[in-house]
């Protein structure tokens, strides 16, 4: 069933879940501040864990099932390029979020779940720019993503 799903599939993010439940991350997506570890200040290291939707008790451990990637570019970026990156962007990434520069004063936040990126007109934030990416565990595109987003200048 699964080479048949990605026969059909092509690069589409794919994602197995167990009666229906797909983790919070997934639906909504990794907060720049989970990513700097307020997770661990909320008494819980899973990234999906919301408190409201499972038992906590629950034996899971999320970091099993993916991986993540991190930076903070201190380059600006062209809105131009990130938006073609945006409409192909690397095998395995099923998560994008960040706010990066675009300008000499301007910045923007770019997002990527699934098949559908954007980048949008964003306030400068207090602590520069971040990127988090997340994929399931062994296919986090890391080169491609320090390719566009960890490079010099």
């Amino acid at each position: 069933m699964r080479e048949w799903a990605s026969s059909v599939a092509g690069r589409t993010p794919q994602y197995e879940t167990s009666q229906s439940q797909l983790p919070r991350v997934l639906r909504e997506g990794l907060s720049l501040s989970e990513a700097r570890g307020a997770r661990e200040a909320r008494g819980c290291a899973h990234p999906d864990c919301d408190h409201d939707d499972h038992p906590h008790h629950e034996a899971h451990d999320h970091g099993e099932l993916f991986d993540t990637w991190s930076c903070r570019p201190e380059r600006v970026f062209d809105p131009d390029a990130l938006r073609a990156w945006l409409r192909d962007t690397p095998p395995g990434l099923l998560r994008l979020k960040g706010v990066l520069r675009t300008g000499d004063a301007a910045w923007s936040e770019i997002q990527f779940a699934g098949r559908h990126g954007a980048l949008r007109k964003a306030g400068a934030p207090s602590d520069g720019s971040a990127v988090v990416a997340i994929a399931l565990r062994g296919r986090l595109p890391v080169a491609a993503l320090e390719a566009v987003f960890a490079a010099s200048a």
